[in-house]
């Protein structure tokens, strides 16, 4: 699977089809987990990384080992902290980009429950 670019700068994609590329700033979610028991305080820390990297204009891909729940969650957070737009509609955004029926609800609630903590 290749990056699949949700904006010119966001992308998602597998680890592992990234890591040679010195032209893109990862923003690694591996150590998050597709169920419940994600810490919003953490998942908050991963959004503000993908957040700055925007600031910058760096070219940024959200990482996870395929990919899919756990990397377009946290680009929905990127993308609607970024953006200023609606939970909602950066979900909307993130599943047309990438082509995805569907992100799994646990890590979806967490990035949402990130959102809502206060500091930027």
């Amino acid at each position: 699977m290749t990056i699949r670019w949700i904006t010119p700068l966001l992308g998602t994609a597998p680890t592992l089809s990234v890591l040679q590329d010195v032209d893109i700033h990862i923003v690694d979610v591996r150590d998050l987990v597709d169920k419940p028991g994600n810490r919003p305080d953490v998942v908050k820390l991963k959004i503000i990384e993908g957040y700055k990297l925007l600031l910058e204009d760096k070219k940024t891909v959200v990482c996870c080992d395929y990919g899919v729940s756990r990397s377009n969650a946290v680009a929905v957070g990127i993308l609607s902290m970024h953006e200023s737009i609606t939970f909602e509609n950066a979900v909307r955004r993130v599943l047309n980009a990438t082509g995805e029926k569907e992100i799994k609800v646990a890590p979806l609630q967490a990035v949402r429950r990130a959102l809502s903590i206060d500091e930027k």
